[in-house]
């Protein structure tokens, strides 16, 4: 699965399955994420200027 999606790509060498981490395709996976993040953290901070203090 993460082989399909990018950030690790594998090869077999002999009986050996073999994995490696690709870090250009990491670093866009932890940059979209981050993204997201920031969206979140806006999102929330609209939403409690609606609900009441207690």
């Amino acid at each position: 699965m993460l082989s399909d999606a990018g950030p690790v790509r594998g090869f077999r060498r002999g009986r050996q399955h073999i994995w490696e981490l690709e870090p250009g395709r990491l670093a866009k996976a932890r940059d979209y994420l981050e993204r997201i993040d920031a969206q979140w953290d806006v999102a929330l901070e609209r939403l409690e200027q609606f609900l009441p203090d207690e």
